[in-house]
């Protein structure tokens, strides 16, 4: 259910930009008339009593209204008539509260309501307990609230030799600053610089260290991580970590998703979607395994792209020749963009979205190459020294993988901040094993 929720907010934002890009309509303004039923999800609160609407009272500790951990709450108070609101969770994990109030409001916290104290936006728990919150109007001051809890994101996550990454390299990040390196000239001398990006530089285990592990990638990788724990305890050194390997998504071959019966279209309402935008003036950035233009995703609609994977700006799509593609970024594309009402193939999502290829992988994407796609397709500095002509409106990336990088997160959140929608495969395999990047914030 959430991924079809998800899809159709994804067909909703192709809706909203192609009306405001550069090829508006000179006929005037068009009005829609939206009709329907919204739900509110099970992680979104309201206030008992808004605006004096009350159905239950929450303006005592001993009323307080319950809300989850992981939610969202939006509330209203005022001082003459409605001077707090107090909410009651439990927690057994690390999170964050963000508080949003009008002028004149506040918020504050405890585990004892005879003892509580004043929230400062984000703040962190990291201890387990039953915490109060109350949110208060000063005198003379009305006005509207939100709360958002979530989970804290651990950048430094714990490293396995099970998590999927090339041995023997390592990602580093130096801070900006005039620390010199402090570190033994023994771990130096078992570094070499394979290849300098924009922000940071990918180092390689020199080869005669190597030699030692060409029996065992196991014992390589965990060489890998023996060295990044020496170099996290420098402190001119921002991040250490793999170079992670992050996998296709799956595409079943089964007789009848190949011959095209595109059930899933209609399960998510595209038709209907279709009625008020196909992706006009939208440019999706499919970061895969290269593009292969053809009848049904013709040139015209596609953005000179780019190859990570070999260094050049031809983002082919070798297919069949790498045995782990199988043409994996041409279906994707295909998928998001294919060609409509020309009697051929398929019909794309959105049939005049423009693709963005950035071919980031052969059978595997690597933490460095996907930090720089991202990038590429965000029109940010990066090592192939271009930009798009057109940059991204939305990043697709269908592939992940276990591991936290702080590499990709950063290039994901310079892509978030300049207002690009990225989404992530979650995965096929039916674990609970966070996937990157789908697991970063800011990707849905």
């Amino acid at each position: 259910m959430k991924k079809n929720i998800l899809i159709i907010l994804v067909l909703i934002f192709t809706a909203s930009c192609s009306g405001g890009g550069g090829g508006g309509n000179d006929s005037g303004d068009i009005s829609l008339k939206i009709s329907g039923t919204a739900g509110i999800s099970g992680s979104a609160f309201i206030d008992f009593d808004p605006s004096g609407t009350a159905r239950t009272l929450n303006n005592t500790y001993e009323s307080a209204q319950y809300i989850n951990t992981e939610s969202s709450t939006g509330g209203y108070v005022n001082y003459s008539s409605d001077t707090s609101d107090w909410y009651v969770f439990s927690t057994t994990k690390n999170l964050d509260i963000n508080f949003q109030g009008s002028e004149g409001t506040g918020i504050e916290i405890g585990t004892d309501p005879f003892f509580m104290s004043g929230l400062i936006s984000p703040h962190s728990i990291s201890f387990s307990g039953r915490y109060y919150l109350r949110v208060y109007a000063e005198n003379g001051y009305s006005g509207n609230y939100k709360i958002l809890i979530s989970r804290r994101q651990v950048s430094s996550a714990l490293i396995s030799a099970e998590d999927d990454f090339v041995p023997g390299e390592i990602i580093v990040k130096k801070k900006n600053t005039f620390l010199k390196t402090s570190l033994s000239s023994e771990t130096f001398q078992n570094l070499e610089l394979e290849k300098k990006f924009s922000d940071f530089s990918l180092y390689k285990i020199k080869s005669e260290k190597r030699l030692q592990s060409l029996n065992s990638d196991k014992i390589l990788k965990q060489e890998t991580i023996d060295l990044i724990e020496q170099l996290k305890k420098d402190p001119s050194i921002e991040v250490a970590e793999p170079n992670y390997i992050r996998k296709l998504s799956y595409s079943p071959n089964d007789i009848y998703y190949k011959a095209g019966y595109l059930w899933g279209l209609d399960l998510i309402n595209t038709p209907n979607a279709w009625d008020i935008t196909r992706g006009k003036n939208v440019v999706v950035a499919v970061l895969d395994t290269g593009i292969i233009p053809h009848e049904d995703l013709p040139d015209s609609r596609i953005v000179p792209g780019y190859d990570f994977d070999q260094g050049d700006n031809n983002p082919f799509d070798e297919g069949e020749s790498n045995f782990n593609s199988d043409y994996h970024g041409s279906h994707v594309a295909g998928t998001i963009g294919a060609e409509m009402d020309n009697l051929l193939g398929i019909s794309g999502v959105s049939p005049e979205a423009e693709i963005l290829p950035v071919k980031i992988m052969g059978d595997g994407a690597t933490s460095a190459n996907i930090a720089e796609g991202i990038k590429f397709a965000a029109g940010i500095t990066n090592s192939s020294g271009t930009t798009p002509l057109k940059t991204a409106d939305i990043i697709n990336m269908s592939f992940g993988g276990t591991g936290y990088s702080d590499t990709e997160k950063d290039a994901v959140d310079a892509a978030f901040a300049k207002g690009i929608i990225m989404v992530g495969a979650a995965g096929n395999d039916s674990r609970e094993n966070v996937f990157y990047p789908a697991g970063y914030n800011h990707v849905i």
